[in-house]
Protein backbone atom coordinates (compact mmCIF):
# COMPACT_ATOMS: atom_id res chain seq x y z
CA UNK A 1 0.00 0.00 0.00
CA UNK A 2 0.76 3.72 -0.54
CA UNK A 3 1.95 5.16 2.68
CA UNK A 4 1.13 8.95 1.52
CA UNK A 5 -0.87 10.44 4.42
CA UNK A 6 -4.63 11.52 4.49
CA UNK A 7 -4.41 15.36 6.07
CA UNK A 8 -6.90 17.32 7.86
CA UNK A 9 -5.88 20.70 7.15
CA UNK A 10 -8.94 22.42 7.90
CA UNK A 11 -9.50 21.06 11.88
CA UNK A 12 -5.70 21.52 12.18
CA UNK A 13 -6.46 25.48 10.78
CA UNK A 14 -9.10 25.38 12.97
CA UNK A 15 -7.70 23.86 16.25
CA UNK A 16 -4.30 25.62 16.28
CA UNK A 17 -6.20 29.23 15.93
CA UNK A 18 -8.17 28.31 19.29
CA UNK A 19 -5.32 27.79 20.58
CA UNK A 20 -3.52 30.43 19.98
CA UNK A 21 -6.21 33.16 20.41
CA UNK A 22 -5.75 36.12 22.50
CA UNK A 23 -8.75 36.86 24.29
CA UNK A 24 -9.37 41.09 24.46
CA UNK A 25 -10.41 42.43 27.88
CA UNK A 26 -10.33 39.29 29.68
CA UNK A 27 -7.88 36.43 31.23
CA UNK A 28 -5.53 34.66 28.33
CA UNK A 29 -6.93 31.36 27.47
CA UNK A 30 -5.97 28.63 29.82
CA UNK A 31 -5.14 25.99 26.86
CA UNK A 32 -7.13 22.85 26.28
CA UNK A 33 -7.18 19.43 26.41
CA UNK A 34 -8.14 17.36 23.43
CA UNK A 35 -9.02 13.91 23.84
CA UNK A 36 -9.49 10.51 21.01
CA UNK A 37 -8.96 6.91 21.69
CA UNK A 38 -6.28 4.61 21.10
CA UNK A 39 -5.66 3.88 17.48
CA UNK A 40 -8.40 6.46 15.69
CA UNK A 41 -5.64 8.99 14.63
CA UNK A 42 -4.78 11.15 17.36
CA UNK A 43 -1.32 11.13 16.76
CA UNK A 44 -0.91 11.30 12.79
CA UNK A 45 -2.89 14.09 13.46
CA UNK A 46 -0.94 15.75 16.04
CA UNK A 47 1.96 15.33 14.31
CA UNK A 48 1.22 15.68 10.72
CA UNK A 49 -1.37 18.56 10.82
CA UNK A 50 -1.54 20.12 14.22
CA UNK A 51 1.70 21.33 14.94
CA UNK A 52 2.97 22.26 11.91
CA UNK A 53 -0.07 24.23 12.08
CA UNK A 54 0.70 25.59 15.10
CA UNK A 55 4.44 26.24 14.12
CA UNK A 56 2.71 28.45 10.54
CA UNK A 57 1.03 30.57 12.99
CA UNK A 58 4.31 31.24 14.85
CA UNK A 59 4.55 29.16 17.84
CA UNK A 60 7.28 27.57 19.73
CA UNK A 61 6.17 24.17 20.61
CA UNK A 62 7.40 22.21 23.22
CA UNK A 63 6.44 18.20 22.71
CA UNK A 64 6.73 16.63 26.32
CA UNK A 65 5.64 13.03 26.15
CA UNK A 66 4.85 11.37 29.25
CA UNK A 67 5.32 7.82 28.16
CA UNK A 68 9.05 8.66 28.09
CA UNK A 69 11.44 8.99 31.42
CA UNK A 70 10.72 5.89 32.77
CA UNK A 71 7.17 6.97 33.29
CA UNK A 72 8.43 9.95 35.47
CA UNK A 73 5.45 12.70 34.65
CA UNK A 74 7.15 15.79 36.09
CA UNK A 75 10.33 14.80 34.39
CA UNK A 76 9.31 14.09 31.29
CA UNK A 77 8.03 18.01 31.01
CA UNK A 78 10.93 19.31 32.82
CA UNK A 79 13.13 16.91 30.01
CA UNK A 80 11.03 19.04 27.13
CA UNK A 81 11.11 22.30 28.40
CA UNK A 82 15.18 21.82 28.89
CA UNK A 83 15.18 20.53 25.24
CA UNK A 84 13.42 23.41 23.81
CA UNK A 85 15.92 26.06 25.79
CA UNK A 86 19.44 24.02 24.57
CA UNK A 87 17.69 24.35 20.55
CA UNK A 88 17.11 27.79 21.09
CA UNK A 89 20.55 28.46 22.52
CA UNK A 90 22.11 25.69 19.53
CA UNK A 91 20.77 27.94 16.99
CA UNK A 92 22.42 31.36 17.80
CA UNK A 93 25.93 31.89 17.24
CA UNK A 94 26.24 34.32 19.50
CA UNK A 95 25.55 32.37 22.61
CA UNK A 96 28.88 32.35 24.17
CA UNK A 97 30.46 33.30 27.33
CA UNK A 98 28.45 33.14 30.75
CA UNK A 99 25.17 32.23 28.55
CA UNK A 100 26.58 30.08 26.31
CA UNK A 101 25.97 25.93 25.87
CA UNK A 102 27.81 25.53 29.82
CA UNK A 103 25.42 27.70 31.02
CA UNK A 104 22.05 26.50 28.95
CA UNK A 105 22.95 22.77 30.21
CA UNK A 106 23.69 23.63 34.22
CA UNK A 107 20.50 25.67 33.90
CA UNK A 108 17.95 22.91 31.94
CA UNK A 109 19.96 20.13 34.52
CA UNK A 110 18.00 22.11 37.60
CA UNK A 111 14.41 22.57 36.06
CA UNK A 112 11.89 20.56 38.03
CA UNK A 113 9.56 20.13 41.01
CA UNK A 114 11.31 20.91 44.36
CA UNK A 115 14.32 22.15 42.21
CA UNK A 116 16.10 25.24 41.58
CA UNK A 117 14.98 26.22 38.30
CA UNK A 118 10.63 25.70 38.25
CA UNK A 119 8.48 25.35 35.51
CA UNK A 120 7.73 29.03 35.05
CA UNK A 121 11.49 30.57 35.56
CA UNK A 122 12.56 27.90 32.44
CA UNK A 123 9.54 28.80 30.46
CA UNK A 124 9.79 32.27 31.18
CA UNK A 125 13.67 31.69 29.83
CA UNK A 126 12.34 30.42 26.70
CA UNK A 127 10.26 33.15 26.15
CA UNK A 128 13.01 35.50 26.33
CA UNK A 129 14.79 33.72 24.44
CA UNK A 130 12.78 33.09 21.71
CA UNK A 131 10.13 35.56 21.66
CA UNK A 132 7.23 33.41 20.50
CA UNK A 133 4.23 31.98 22.27
CA UNK A 134 5.07 28.90 23.31
CA UNK A 135 2.57 26.11 23.25
CA UNK A 136 3.26 23.56 25.35
CA UNK A 137 1.77 20.10 23.46
CA UNK A 138 1.50 17.28 26.52
CA UNK A 139 0.94 13.62 24.98
CA UNK A 140 -0.63 10.89 26.83
CA UNK A 141 -1.76 13.61 29.54
CA UNK A 142 -3.95 10.97 30.93
CA UNK A 143 -1.02 9.71 33.12
CA UNK A 144 -0.92 12.87 35.07
CA UNK A 145 -3.97 11.02 37.11
CA UNK A 146 -1.25 8.19 38.09
CA UNK A 147 1.78 10.52 39.48
CA UNK A 148 1.81 10.97 43.11
CA UNK A 149 3.02 14.71 42.77
CA UNK A 150 0.04 14.96 40.20
CA UNK A 151 -1.16 18.35 41.90
CA UNK A 152 2.22 19.72 42.45
CA UNK A 153 2.62 19.28 38.61
CA UNK A 154 -0.35 20.51 37.79
CA UNK A 155 -0.56 23.78 40.01
CA UNK A 156 3.10 24.14 38.64
CA UNK A 157 2.45 24.67 35.21
CA UNK A 158 -0.90 26.98 35.92
CA UNK A 159 2.00 29.15 37.59
CA UNK A 160 4.07 29.10 34.37
CA UNK A 161 0.66 29.77 32.30
CA UNK A 162 -0.37 32.67 34.62
CA UNK A 163 2.77 34.21 34.59
CA UNK A 164 3.75 34.23 30.78
CA UNK A 165 0.06 35.06 29.82
CA UNK A 166 0.71 38.35 31.65
CA UNK A 167 1.88 41.47 29.50
CA UNK A 168 5.70 41.03 30.15
CA UNK A 169 5.99 37.96 28.20
CA UNK A 170 4.95 36.40 24.48
CA UNK A 171 1.85 34.09 26.01
CA UNK A 172 1.82 30.27 26.76
CA UNK A 173 -0.99 27.81 25.85
CA UNK A 174 -1.03 24.13 27.37
CA UNK A 175 -2.22 21.52 25.29
CA UNK A 176 -3.19 18.42 27.09
CA UNK A 177 -3.84 15.20 24.61
CA UNK A 178 -4.77 11.86 25.82
CA UNK A 179 -6.66 8.62 25.43
CA UNK A 180 -9.12 8.18 28.25
CA UNK A 181 -11.57 11.51 28.19
CA UNK A 182 -12.66 10.79 31.73
CA UNK A 183 -9.44 11.16 32.97
CA UNK A 184 -8.52 14.23 31.16
CA UNK A 185 -12.09 15.33 32.37
CA UNK A 186 -11.14 15.02 36.06
CA UNK A 187 -8.51 17.55 35.32
CA UNK A 188 -10.55 20.16 33.92
CA UNK A 189 -14.05 19.75 35.84
CA UNK A 190 -13.38 19.16 39.35
CA UNK A 191 -12.97 22.24 41.15
CA UNK A 192 -9.61 21.84 43.25
CA UNK A 193 -7.74 20.67 40.21
CA UNK A 194 -5.97 24.11 38.70
CA UNK A 195 -7.20 23.77 35.90
CA UNK A 196 -10.73 23.73 36.04
CA UNK A 197 -13.12 25.03 33.94
CA UNK A 198 -10.56 24.53 31.05
CA UNK A 199 -12.21 23.35 27.59
CA UNK A 200 -12.44 19.59 27.04
CA UNK A 201 -13.09 18.82 22.96
CA UNK A 202 -13.29 15.60 21.62
CA UNK A 203 -11.00 15.06 18.76
CA UNK A 204 -13.31 14.71 15.41
CA UNK A 205 -13.43 11.24 14.54
CA UNK A 206 -12.04 10.28 11.10
CA UNK A 207 -15.21 10.10 8.35
CA UNK A 208 -16.06 9.28 4.53
CA UNK A 209 -13.56 11.80 3.30
CA UNK A 210 -10.89 9.41 4.90
CA UNK A 211 -12.81 6.35 3.54
CA UNK A 212 -13.46 8.54 0.21
CA UNK A 213 -9.36 9.02 -0.31
CA UNK A 214 -8.41 5.12 1.19
CA UNK A 215 -10.36 3.26 -1.29
CA UNK A 216 -9.33 6.09 -4.15
CA UNK A 217 -5.50 5.19 -3.66
CA UNK A 218 -4.04 3.76 -6.73
CA UNK A 219 -2.90 0.17 -4.47
CA UNK A 220 -6.77 0.39 -2.62
CA UNK A 221 -7.77 -2.88 -4.26
CA UNK A 222 -10.18 -3.98 -6.87
CA UNK A 223 -13.33 -1.71 -6.60
CA UNK A 224 -14.20 -1.70 -3.16
CA UNK A 225 -17.52 0.79 -2.26
CA UNK A 226 -16.73 3.82 0.02
CA UNK A 227 -19.89 3.66 1.51
CA UNK A 228 -19.29 -0.39 2.27
CA UNK A 229 -16.08 -0.07 3.48
CA UNK A 230 -17.23 3.05 5.49
CA UNK A 231 -19.94 0.89 7.52
CA UNK A 232 -17.14 -1.61 8.28
CA UNK A 233 -14.67 1.26 9.68
CA UNK A 234 -17.57 1.90 12.16
CA UNK A 235 -17.71 -1.16 13.24
CA UNK A 236 -13.91 -1.00 14.09
CA UNK A 237 -13.99 2.22 15.87
CA UNK A 238 -12.85 4.23 13.04
CA UNK A 239 -9.27 2.86 13.57
CA UNK A 240 -7.29 3.54 10.83
CA UNK A 241 -4.29 1.53 11.23
CA UNK A 242 -6.54 -1.75 11.23
CA UNK A 243 -8.29 -0.88 8.14
CA UNK A 244 -4.86 0.17 6.27
CA UNK A 245 -3.95 -3.25 7.58
CA UNK A 246 -6.70 -5.19 5.79
CA UNK A 247 -6.40 -3.32 3.23
CA UNK A 248 -2.83 -4.12 2.66
CA UNK A 249 -3.49 -7.80 3.00
CA UNK A 250 -6.67 -7.47 1.17
CA UNK A 251 -4.47 -6.10 -1.87
CA UNK A 252 -1.67 -8.96 -1.47
CA UNK A 253 -4.37 -11.81 -2.28
CA UNK A 254 -5.61 -10.16 -5.26
CA UNK A 255 -9.10 -11.87 -5.88
CA UNK A 256 -10.66 -12.65 -9.00
CA UNK A 257 -13.97 -10.91 -7.98
CA UNK A 258 -14.87 -8.01 -7.06
CA UNK A 259 -17.94 -8.78 -4.98
CA UNK A 260 -15.65 -11.04 -3.29
CA UNK A 261 -13.82 -8.49 -2.13
CA UNK A 262 -16.20 -6.61 0.65
CA UNK A 263 -17.19 -9.87 2.68
CA UNK A 264 -12.38 -10.94 2.78
CA UNK A 265 -12.22 -7.10 4.19
CA UNK A 266 -14.84 -7.67 6.84
CA UNK A 267 -13.01 -11.10 7.50
CA UNK A 268 -9.58 -9.67 7.85
CA UNK A 269 -10.76 -6.78 9.59
CA UNK A 270 -12.07 -9.00 12.25
CA UNK A 271 -8.87 -10.70 12.56
CA UNK A 272 -7.29 -7.75 13.20
CA UNK A 273 -9.40 -6.54 16.02
CA UNK A 274 -8.93 -9.74 17.38
CA UNK A 275 -5.31 -9.80 17.13
CA UNK A 276 -5.55 -5.84 18.85
CA UNK A 277 -7.88 -7.05 21.68
CA UNK A 278 -5.74 -10.22 22.80
CA UNK A 279 -2.32 -7.82 22.46
CA UNK A 280 -3.75 -5.17 24.67
CA UNK A 281 -5.30 -8.14 27.37
CA UNK A 282 -9.58 -6.39 25.79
Amino acid sequence: MDDALFHRKPLAEQLAKRIMLKAIGSAAPSGIFLAASYGTGKSTFIAEDLLPQLHALGALVVHADLQGDAGDVGLAISNSIGSALQHQYSRDPSAQGPKGGEWVNSFCSKIGLGKEITYTTALVALSAKSRKMIVLLIDEAQLIIQAADRMAIMAGLKAARDELNSSKHCGLRIVFVGASRADLAELCTTRHEPFFATPLVDLPLLGHEFIQWLCNRPSAPGDLQPDEVFDLFRLIGHRPGLLRRAMEALHEERLPHSEQLIHRLADLLAAQADITNSDSGG
